[in-house]
């Protein structure tokens, strides 16, 4: 069975209770949670389900301004919780939400605003997507793991393709990110519902 039937299978069991729910992917950069949620939606739809897929790196602050105060995206002060926060009790009361997207390879946000009208499941994934605000929000939460070796090859490879860094950059600040991952993402693992441990891009066990 592919990952994403999976996900969705679970994902409607929890529908069935509750007609609007919030599902959370959390977990390192770089493991597919972007691409894994749009095809989870994409899925969704197919069944009739009304779902979209929010991005919480959209309320991270603009790499140019992370690197003048000297925060890392690992940070959580680098994301607007609070934004997140009002963002979903928006959804939960049926309105539109309205943000700007954050585009990886700039490292900025867009000028332009994203509209995303109401739907019966909203996917978020995201570093935070588990932060202790944000948790009370989530019916259904799945978090990504990968050994510490893959986690940086992977981080490694985005830097250079997806975020336009110079191998040296990449590599002068990994180890700094590597501990910040494993001091304030890891640990939000526990409290996933589900975890995919990645095997090979795209491929996942789930437990």
């Amino acid at each position: 069975m592919m990952i994403e039937q999976s996900i969705v299978n679970k994902i409607l069991e929890v529908q069935r209770a509750k007609e609007f729910i919030i599902v959370a992917f959390c977990g390192a950069a770089d493991l597919g949670k972007t691409h894994l949620a749009k095809s989870v939606v994409k899925l969704l739809e197919s069944y009739g389900v009304r779902s979209a897929h929010l991005g919480l790196d959209n309320f991270l602050m603009d790499r140019i301004m992370r690197k003048k105060r000297g925060i890392s995206g690992y940070d959580p002060r680098a994301h607007d919780i609070g934004q997140m926060v009002d963002t979903l009790e928006n959804w939960r009361e049926a309105k539109t939400l309205k943000f700007h997207p954050y585009d990886h390879h700039t490292g900025e946000k867009s000028k332009e605003f994203t509209l995303i009208n109401a739907r019966e499941v909203l996917l978020i994934e995201g570093l935070f997507a588990l932060h202790e605000a944000i948790l009370p929000f989530v019916d259904l939460s799945f978090f990504f793991y990968a050994n510490d070796k893959k986690l940086q090859q992977l981080k490694l490879e985005a830097d250079l393709v997806k975020r336009g860094y110079t191998s040296e950059y990449s590599k002068k600040i990994y180890w700094s990110e590597f501990e910040l991952y494993k001091q304030n993402i890891e640990p939000l693992g526990e409290k996933a519902d589900f975890r995919l441990h990645l095997q090979d891009k795209w491929q996942y066990t789930l437990n």
